[in-house]
């Protein structure tokens, strides 16, 4: 899903318990599960949700194309899903 800062603010507050405003907000579908092996008909990691004007700001910052920053974000997003996280 693509947002504009006021619901990207709203889900960061309802759920991550901080009022900002971030770029990206990844929620895994199998809240505590395991991801299913490979080889299963379907894989829902959950959602992944970007934040319009975030990326649109981080793109002029760093000289690139905003598709290519909510392409950036949205892999981000999944490596979350996938379990790979940061500090």
């Amino acid at each position: 899903m693509v947002v504009g800062e006021r619901k990207i603010r709203d889900l960061e507050k309802r759920y991550f318990g901080e009022d900002k405003v971030t770029d990206v907000l990844s929620f895994p579908q199998m809240d505590g599960e395991s991801i299913p092996e490979v080889g299963s008909d379907v894989l829902t990691l959950g959602d992944v949700v970007v934040c319009y004007p975030q990326a649109k700001k981080q793109s002029l910052k760093l000289n690139r194309l905003i598709d290519d920053e909510i392409e950036f974000l949205t892999c981000h997003g999944v490596l979350h899903l996938l379990g790979i996280h940061h500090d």
